[in-house]
C-alpha cells in the first residue's frame, strides 16, 4: 500500500473518530438539556411556594420537636452545634432506612419495599399536599381552610396521582408534573420544620452519602442493581423523573440489553469447559450493542436484525421480547433512550435555594441556581457512564460554594459600593 493511501486511511480513521466524539457529546448534550429545564421549574416552583405562602419562615411548632433546637429547650447552647448533630442525625437515618430497604430487597421482601415505597408515595400526594393548601388558604386570607374546598381539591388531586403512579394509563407528561410538584412540597415541608441551619449541615452531609451510596462497593444504591431485574419497571415511577427521548427506539433497545442478560444468566449455569464459548457470545454480544449506541443512525438505518440474531441464540421467542410487562427496572434503567434523576435529586437542589432565599438575597439565589444546573451539566456529560451517577455531590458543591462565597465576600462588598457613595453625597 502506498504512503498516500495510508495517509487517507488514517485520515479517514481521525475523521471518524472526530465525528464520533461529536456525535457522543451531542447527545450527552440533549440529554442534559432535557433534565435543566424541570429541574428549573421544580426550583422555581419551590422558591414560589417557599416565598410566597410561608415568607420563608420555619415552623416553630415544627413536628420534628425531637431535634436540637433553642425554641424547644433542647439544645447544646449554640445553633451551629446544633445543626450539626441534628445535620448528622438526619443523614444518619437516611442511611439505616436505605440499608434496611436494601436487607429486605435482598432478602425477597418485594411486598415490604413495595408497600414503603406506596405508602410514601400516598403520604406525600395526601398528606403534604393536604397541609400546603390549608397554609395557602390562610395565606390568601382565610382564617381557616374551607373543608369542603379543601376535601375536593385534595381528593382530586390525590386521585389523580394515583392514576399516575399506580397505573400506566396516564400520559408521561402527567408523571413528570407531579414529580416535580411533589418534590416542590416536600422540599417546602423540609424548610418549614428543619430547625436554624440544619439545612446546611444536611446538605453538606447528604453529599457524602450520596457518593457513598452509588459509588462505594457496599452503597445500599449500587447494590440494589443485584435486585434489578426481579423488580417491574413500574417501581422506577415512584423513585425517579423520566425524560423519554423520542428520537430513539427503547423497545429494541431494552430487547437487546435483555437478550444480552439472559445470555449470561444462561451460560452461566453451565459446566466450566465451555467458558472460552460463554466468554465469546459475551463479547459479541456487548461488542454489537456498544456498536449500536455509538453509530449515528436513523430509525430505518438500525439494524433489527442483530436482535433478532442475539436473541435467537439466547433462545429467547419474540413474543417474550415484545411483551412489556415482562421489563424490569434493570431493562429500564438500561434502555438507551431516556435519561432519568431520582427524586430525591430534586428535593435537595430545591432545598439549598429555599436556604439560598431566606437570607433574602437575590445574589445568593442566583448563584446557587446556576451552581445546581452548571453542577448538573457537568455530572451528566464529563462524568456520566455507562452506570449510574450520583447527581448530588458535583451540583450541591459547587452551589454551596457560590452561595457563601456570594453570601460571605461579594454582597458585602457589593453594598460597601453601593453606600459609599451616598454616604459621600450626604456629605
Amino acid at each position: 500500500m502506498s504512503r498516500a493511501a495510508k495517509d487517507n486511511v488514517m485520515l479517514s480513521t481521525d475523521e471518524q473518530e472526530i465525528w464520533a466524539a461529536i456525535e457522543y457529546w451531542t447527545k450527552q448534550l440533549k440529554q442534559v438539556e432535557k433534565l435543566l429545564f424541570p429541574v428549573t421549574l421544580n426550583i422555581l416552583f419551590t422558591l414560589i411556594v417557599w416565598i410566597g405562602v410561608y415568607q420563608t419562615k420555619t415552623d416553630s411548632n415544627s413536628v420534628f420537636y425531637y431535634m436540637l433546637d433553642p425554641k424547644h429547650n433542647h439544645t447544646t447552647g449554640n445553633e451551629i452545634v446544633d445543626g450539626m448533630v441534628n445535620g448528622i442525625g438526619c443523614v444518619l437515618m437516611l442511611a439505616v432506612i436505605s440499608f434496611a430497604l436494601l436487607a429486605m430487597a435482598l432478602y425477597d421482601y418485594k411486598r415490604l419495599v413495595q408497600m414503603w415505597l406506596y405508602m410514601s408515595c400516598l403520604l406525600i400526594i395526601f398528606g403534604v399536599f393536604t397541609s400546603f393548601i390549608i397554609d395557602l388558604f390562610k395565606a390568601c386570607g382565610f382564617q381557616n381552610a374551607p373543608p369542603i374546598l379543601t376535601t375536593i381539591i385534595v381528593v382530586t388531586y390525590g386521585t389523580v396521582g394515583i392514576l399516575v403512579f399506580f397505573t400506566k394509563k396516564t400520559p408521561l407528561y402527567m408523571h413528570q408534573f407531579y414529580v416535580i410538584s411533589n418534590c416542590s412540597l416536600v422540599s417546602v415541608f423540609y424548610l418549614r420544620m428543619f430547625p436554624t441551619h440544619t439545612a446546611w449541615f444536611v446538605l453538606v452531609c447528604i453529599i457524602v452519602w450520596d457518593a457513598f451510596a452509588v459509588l462505594a462497593p457496599i452503597g445500599p444504591l449500587r447494590r440494589i442493581n443485584e435486585k434489578a431485574h426481579e423488580y417491574s419497571d413500574q417501581v422506577l415511577r415512584f423513585l425517579m423523573f423520566t425524560a423519554e427521548d423520542t428520537n430513539d427506539e427503547p423497545c429494541e433497545e431494552i430487547a437487546l440489553h435483555k437478550c444480552i442478560n439472559e445470555l449470561k444468566q444462561q451460560k452461566a449455569k453451565e459446566s466450566h469447559n465451555k467458558k472460552p464459548f460463554v466468554t465469546k457470545l459475551n463479547s459479541e454480544a456487548t461488542h454489537k450493542c456498544i456498536r449500536r449506541r455509538k453509530t449515528a443512525c436513523s430509525k430505518n438505518d438500525i439494524p433489527v436484525e442483530i436482535v433478532q440474531k442475539i436473541c435467537a441464540k439466547f433462545k429467547i421467542t419474540n413474543d417474550r421480547r415484545s411483551d412489556e410487562t415482562n421489563f424490569t427496572v434493570y431493562d429500564a434503567l438500561n434502555d438507551g433512550s431516556s435519561v432519568r434523576l431520582g427524586m430525591g435529586d430534586f428535593v435537595f437542589y430545591s432545598l439549598l435555594v429555599g436556604k439560598a432565599a431566606a437570607t433574602h438575597s437575590a445574589m445568593c439565589v442566583a448563584g446557587s441556581i446556576v451552581g445546581i444546573l452548571v453542577g448538573l451539566v457537568i455530572t451528566l456529560t464529563i462524568f456520566s457512564s455507562d452506570e449510574t451517577s450520583p447527581a448530588l455531590p458535583v451540583s450541591i458543591t459547587i452551589a454551596l460554594l457560590l452561595h457563601f462565597g456570594i453570601y460571605l465576600f461579594v454582597e458585602p462588598f457589593y453594598n460597601q459600593i453601593v453606600i459609599t457613595p451616598k454616604l459621600f453625597i450626604l456629605l
